[in-house]
């Protein structure tokens, strides 16, 4: 192979190599996680073990229990239906997501269920 047709190989490797990675840095999809350390918005998944109606807050039924206040921008729903937050009783089930201010964690939805929520799927990969 002369030296031109080397060359000539070797660049046109390293513009296909160079746009391949360039194209698949653009596909990657920001992790959500990292999105949340931005916004500062944490996500929570639990049970309710407590609501105090008079506090507008509810305890998750965790570990270390966690008290969400609803403030006045809270959106509540109970079984997909609009709701308040003196509807929610323990034991439903509550998804929904917070943010810190000051030594609260006010909700930005809370989101109940009478039924426990679908698991994930785990991704499976194939080689």
């Amino acid at each position: 192979m002369s030296l031109i047709t080397r060359v000539v190989l070797s660049s046109a490797l390293a513009l296909s190599l160079t746009t391949l990675l360039s194209h698949a840095a653009d596909q990657k999809k920001p992790e959500a996680k990292k999105e949340e350390k931005k916004t500062g918005v944490v996500p929570f998944n639990s049970k309710i073990k407590a609501v105090d109606a008079a506090a507008k807050a509810i305890t998750l039924d965790e570990k270390t229990a966690r008290v969400i206040t609803a403030g006045d921008a809270t959106k509540v729903s109970l079984d997909g239906k609009e709701a308040k937050l003196d509807d929610l009783k323990s034991g439903l089930f509550v998804t929904g997501a917070y943010k810190k201010e000051g030594d609260k964690n006010v909700a930005t939805s809370i989101k109940a269920s009478t039924t426990a929520p679908e698991p994930k799927k785990k991704k499976v990969v194939s080689n």
